[in-house]
């Protein structure tokens, strides 16, 4: 059931399992746990749309020396959380994301990768897709890439897939509303967590609210699922027992803060006359979009001492009326004048967009109309390409970003409106970081021209300062990971392998914010299948008996 403030006027609650956070981490939770007739609290830090006052609990307190975008940017505090404004980009974790790699410092994970990769599937309907499979190979033909390329160096084969997307609190809001066994606390928010005599389990946690009472839930476990900013947030402000904030033993919470390494760089120019199936979004049998990618493969990684990455062909910058295609002009002129911007427009850009639009042929024409109809669909068009014939795009890449507890979320001496400390991200990078970008950028050159298939266009040091730039003023594309990371050791992280934070016997952590090393992929996937181990754990404590062969039953 979805519970309002107004319906509420008791001082405490009680509950098996209290889950702090509503996005998709803290739904599937929730309805897991319900379905075996657990209690369950979910607690919704916003209403079931975002207000201005709920959007100003996200901001935070950037360090002009340490650049970020505005906390509140890449987030929604509201019922569904993220998932009310996201892309849908569903791409799986990899074994080799799982390794401990003697170039990667604090790398390897204490889980198996098959441990989360046998929850993808499901993970995947938890977004309305049926995830066939996340490898796509070609068929043969010679209009087509190999899935190989450079003798093993490049694959081709890596398949993204994307949601409708899906808005969780949304798809989920009646199986919620029809669910006896749970209780959806609406606008309330998390302001301290509150131990017992021995500071080993957390016996409360105390919830907030601005149309009702405050109020306390007790449960025998508690999950945050708040996301990767706001649950390491909560930890550290929860001090009025440990000055540190709870969980914080090895004074690792918020530390080792990774996103990726991302941006659009060069082009892509192939030595053929029209465009390969590899460039194309394809549908499977369900209508989901799905594309190939460019992946630098383990062999080279391993040999050339560099992370993870991948690069697909990608749309120049939007705003620059020099790429000539309708589309895109098209697109940017809906941004600019009929939604806003937020930025000053020159005439002299409308005009040359405006000239793009009208002067564009038939044909492009119709591939406007067939875009944009299909971003207005569902599922949407995850992104419209230019129309030009030719194989010349540019090349867009991400990266995985190594640990480094250097890298962190600290608590500023700025409060919200409730008390609670805002945070202060101070985003640092190391050496492999750019060296994985270059590396990638070499290989996939060299393998396109061994091949006699085209070459990649770029300057390297080019690329590099485009980097060091994009570091200085940082955009976390709303991957916030690595801040209540999972590891063996105490000293070396939050959570052990179940998730559970080290010091506290009840209090586990779900999220992106768990993630021991970044990867390249888009993390909600691997959240997702994470989140369906934790629920699968907590009632193996709860409830022994609804669980076999390590699932719910």
């Amino acid at each position: 059931m979805i519970i309002e403030p107004s319906q509420i006027d008791a001082d405490e609650l009680s509950c098996q399992v209290c889950i702090i956070g509503a996005g998709a981490a803290g739904i599937a939770l929730a309805l897991e746990l319900g379905k075996q007739r657990l209690d369950v609290v979910l607690v919704s830090g916003g209403g079931h749309e975002q207000s201005a006052s709920d959007r100003k609990l996200y901001e935070g307190s950037i360090d002009p020396a340490n650049p970020h975008e505005p906390l509140e940017e890449n987030r929604h505090r509201a019922f569904g959380g993220s998932t009310k404004r996201w892309g849908g980009r569903l791409v799986p974790y990899e074994p080799i994301d799982f390794e401990q790699r003697d170039f990667v410092p604090l790398s390897g994970w204490p889980i198996a990768f098959e441990d989360v990769a046998s929850r993808f599937t499901q993970s995947a309907k938890w977004c309305e897709v049926v995830a066939e499979d996340f490898h796509r190979t070609s068929r043969p033909s010679d209009s087509d890439l190999p899935n190989t390329l450079g003798g093993g160096a490049i694959e081709t084969t890596p398949c993204e897939r994307w949601s409708t997307p899906t808005d969780f609190g949304k798809h989920y809001r009646r199986a919620l509303e029809e669910m006896d066994s749970v209780r959806v606390l609406i606008d309330y928010h998390a302001v301290d967590l509150r131990l017992d005599d021995d500071r080993a389990r957390v016996e409360s946690v105390k919830l907030v609210c601005r149309r009702g009472r405050a109020m306390r839930v007790r449960a025998k476990v508690f999950i945050l699922a708040a996301g990767g900013l706001e649950n390491p947030r909560i930890l550290l402000a929860s001090r009025s027992q440990i000055a540190s904030g709870v969980g914080n033993h090895s004074d690792m919470v918020g530390r080792c803060y990774m996103s990726h390494l991302a941006g659009t760089h060069g082009r892509i120019a192939l030595e053929r006359p029209d465009k390969p199936p590899f460039y194309r979004f394809q549908k499977d049998r369900q209508g989901a979009y799905a594309r190939r990618r460019f992946r630098l493969s383990d062999e080279a990684q391993h040999r050339n001492r560099v992370m993870n990455v991948i690069g697909f062909p990608y749309r120049p910058a939007i705003e620059d009326p020099s790429h000539g295609d309708a589309a895109l002009s098209t697109l940017w002129l809906q941004e600019a004048l009929l939604k806003g911007s937020g930025q000053r427009i020159s005439w002299s850009a409308i005009g040359r967009h405006l000239g793009n639009v009208a002067l564009n042929t038939p044909v492009a024409w119709l591939n406007v109309a067939r875009q944009i109809g299909a971003r207005a669909r569902s599922p949407r068009l995850p992104f419209i390409l230019p129309h030009n014939a030719r194989a010349q795009d540019a090349l867009f890449f991400q990266a995985e970003q190594a640990p480094n507890p250097a890298s962190r979320l600290t608590l500023s001496d700025e409060v919200d409106e409730f008390g609670m400390p805002r945070i202060r991200p101070q985003v640092r990078f190391s050496q492999v970081d750019y060296d994985t970008v270059t590396t990638f950028y070499r290989e996939l050159d060299r393998a396109l021209r061994a091949e006699r298939l085209g070459c990649i266009e770029y300057d390297e040091r080019e690329l590099i300062d485009a980097m060091i730039a994009s570091t200085k003023n940082f955009n976390s594309m709303a991957h916030h990971l690595g801040t209540t990371r999972m590891s063996s050791n105490p000293e070396l992280g939050v959570v052990d392998s179940d998730c559970r934070v080290h010091s506290v016997g009840n209090l586990y952590v779900s999220g992106g914010s768990v993630f021991p090393t970044s990867g390249h992929a888009n993390p909600t996937l691997t959240v997702l299948a994470l989140a369906l181990r934790l629920a699968e754990h907590v009632a193996q404590q709860l409830r022994p008996a609804v669980v076999a062969d390590g699932a719910l039953v």
